[in-house]
């Protein structure tokens, strides 16, 4: 069995990786706690571009601070290329009692314009992917998109991800 503050640790201990996709060098690793404002700028600018949504800036940067300070509610994930923040994604944590385990929920999916299309989102997929796998008591790996965003979902389903038999539903307090 394994409690989230276990799986942080391991990806806590994760300094770099490597890869080599369509000829681009991109390294993954766990961003540092002064790039808390580029996640979150990257978070608004998804937010814009998929479901046309505006957040809050500031109510951003203070959830990714609050994940980056509590790492029992999931990590991030920074993809470089030539030296510089590509892309990023977080994963945050659900228990599921009817497998005994944790499925690891990536959200916050990112890649800048000009590193699209480069394999930066399929090197960030496969490193949570093969570590969620690697991890005891990890049951699998979700994630949810806007039903509208096409495209994102022809990237997941390109890097083998399926869809499954739930909608989601949800009870906003902020907007109810």
């Amino acid at each position: 069995q394994v409690c989230a503050g276990e799986t942080f640790e391991k990806f806590e201990n994760f300094e770099k990786f490597s890869v080599i996709r369509k000829m681009v060098k991109i390294t993954l690793r766990k961003p540092k706690r002064e790039e808390s404002n580029l996640l979150a700028d990257f978070q608004v600018v998804m937010a814009k571009e998929t479901e046309e949504k505006i957040l809050d800036p500031e109510t951003v940067r203070k959830g990714v601070n609050h994940m980056m300070d509590n790492p029992s509610l999931g990590f991030y994930m920074v993809a470089d290329v030539d030296g510089e923040p590509a892309g990023m994604s977080g994963v945050t944590y659900e228990w599921s009692d009817w497998r005994n385990g944790l499925f690891w929920w990536i959200q916050d999916v990112y890649v800048v314009k000009k590193h699209r299309n480069k394999g930066v989102w399929r090197a960030i997929y496969e490193k949570i992917r093969d570590d969620a796998r690697a991890t005891e008591g990890v049951a699998g790996v979700r994630l949810y998109h806007a039903p509208e965003n096409h495209t994102a979902r022809n990237v997941y389903l390109k890097v083998g991800m399926e869809d499954c038999d739930y909608k989601l539903m949800e009870l906003d307090f902020e907007s109810a």
